[in-house]
Parts: structure tokens; C-alpha cells; sequence
């Protein structure tokens, strides 16, 4: 009795306080190393308080729900709700550099670690978990290209800037929502794919990529979550798993290809059981 009691306690409140989906638009300017942002929350409350972490540098410039009143901090956004059922938030911002983005030299492009609130408002609790639809912006002329968790469902140019869409639509703890900006290259075979700085077609990597899912796929005894699998290389150090994507340093894909050292990439793979489906 005592455990069905404890099950109760920490489930039954979760129903009445839960982001569903989060909508972001990020336009980065890179040489003011400075991001404009448009986000949409959607999520189940009943009346009462809701509320969302962010970063002080992080500046809301338009905050508007139809739902309740809202108020912002340095660290927090809350909003005091009088209805019961789904909501929505909608947000402008701009977000500086702090902890969670780091802007490479030479304005090489950036990426994100951990804490999704340094660029957009969110629920950074373990308990939590979301889906995320976003969506990069960059000038045509710069040549990057953006890598992000989930899936890239659309990508196209506008005349002057080139559109990123990635979906997350398994719902993960918004760490798990970490993006990456970069002069990459895309490359694909079946369900895996490469972004690196060089532009090879990585036969040995997509390989042993395929040798290491089969190993962790037999033993967790379920696939993971997504139907693709994409690993990213980036020109500055970083080693961060994230919902279907790791970001993991450019040195990692010549110690695969060429030292045959596959601990750091099986090591990666392996948090898409152990750390997305089975999360913190």
C-alpha cells in the first residue's frame, strides 16, 4: 500500500502542470554573436501558477497569452492562469552569450549545451519532457548550416536566408533539445547520417556507426527513438548528447576513421537508450 501511495503522489500532480510542445524561431546574427528568437509554449494547466526557467541574458521583448497574466525576471517567466485545459504562451526575445552557447573564433558559427534556457524560455526540469519544432535562420552568404535534434523535416532558401526546420517529436527533457551551427557537410547512409567540416563520404564511420546501433540495439532490446540517427562533428570541442543527435568535437571522427578508437562515438550512440528513452 505504502508504494501505490508514493506512485500516486509524484504522478498525479504532473497531469495538472505540463508543457506539450514548444515552437522556436532563431535568427542568429554571428557577428554580434546575439540571437532574435520567436517561441510558442503549448501546454496543460489547471488554474494557478505556471512557471519557466531562462538566463538573465536572455530579454523578452513581447510576452502575450490570452489565458492569464504573466511576469518576467531575470531568471523566470510565470504566468497565473483562471482557466482549466491546453494553453499557449508566445514569446519575442533576444539572447547574448551565457553559459549553454558557445561562439566559436572567426566567426566559425556556435552551439548549444544543457541549458536550453540561455535561448529559449522553458521548463528545465528532469521531470519534464516536450516536443520541439525549431527553426534556424541564416544568411544565404554564410555558408553554415545548422544540425538540431529530431529530424530535419524542411530546409529551403527565401532569397537571402536559408531555413532549417528540425522536429523533435519524441517528448524529451529539454536538454535533450541542444543544436549545433557550423560550416558542415551533410552525408547519408540508411539510417545514419554525418555532419562534418570535410565533406567525405565517411564509409568507415557510417560503418562502424551501423556495427555499434546493432551491439546496443540487441542489448537494450527495443530501437531508439527516432528513425534516423545523426552524428555531428564540430570544429570546437564539445561532447553533448541530445533527442536522435550528438554533437561531439571534429577530432572524435578522425580517432573513428582512422585510429579505430569507437569508444567515443559507441559512447554517444549508447545515450540514445540510456539517456533520451530512459532519461536523468
Amino acid at each position: 500500500m505504502r508504494i501505490v501511495f508514493l506512485l500516486l503522489v509524484l504522478f498525479v500532480p504532473a497531469a495538472h502542470a505540463q508543457v506539450t510542445h514548444y515552437q522556436v524561431k532563431l535568427t542568429p546574427d554571428i557577428d554580434r554573436q546575439l540571437l532574435t528568437g520567436e517561441e510558442t509554449i503549448e501546454f496543460l494547466h489547471s488554474p494557478g501558477d505556471m512557471e519557466w526557467q531562462k538566463q538573465a541574458g536572455l530579454h523578452i521583448s513581447e510576452i502575450t497569452s490570452p489565458d492569464g497574466e504573466t511576469t518576467v525576471s531575470d531568471r523566470s517567466v510565470s504566468i497565473r492562469l483562471r482557466t482549466n485545459g491546453k494553453h499557449r504562451l508566445h514569446l519575442q526575445y533576444t539572447a547574448a552569450p551565457v553559459r549553454g552557447i558557445t561562439w566559436f573564433a572567426d566567426h566559425a558559427g556556435f552551439d548549444t549545451e544543457f541549458y536550453c534556457e540561455a535561448w529559449m524560455v522553458c521548463d528545465n526540469s528532469p521531470g519534464q519532457r516536450a516536443t520541439l519544432t525549431l527553426e534556424i535562420v541564416l544568411p544565404d552568404s554564410s555558408g553554415l548550416s545548422a544540425v538540431g535534434a529530431g529530424l530535419l523535416k524542411k530546409q529551403w532558401r527565401d532569397g537571402q536566408n536559408e531555413h532549417f526546420v528540425f522536429e523533435q517529436n519524441l517528448p524529451v527533457q529539454t536538454y535533450l533539445f541542444s543544436f549545433g551551427i557550423a560550416k558542415l557537410s551533410r552525408s547519408a547512409e540508411g539510417k545514419f547520417i554525418f555532419y562534418a567540416p570535410d565533406g567525405e563520404p565517411h564509409k568507415i564511420g557510417f560503418a562502424k556507426t551501423a556495427d555499434a546501433y546493432s551491439l546496443l540495439r540487441s542489448k537494450a532490446g527495443v530501437e531508439f527513438a527516432d528513425s534516423q540517427y545523426t552524428q555531428a562533428f564540430m570544429p570546437e570541442p564539445i561532447e553533448q548528447e541530445a533527442g536522435g543527435l550528438p554533437l561531439m568535437p571534429a577530432r572524435y571522427l578522425a580517432k573513428l576513421e582512422q585510429g579505430d578508437q569507437v569508444t567515443d562515438m559507441a559512447h554517444e550512440l549508447a545515450h540514445q537508450w540510456w539517456g533520451v528513452l530512459v532519461g536523468i
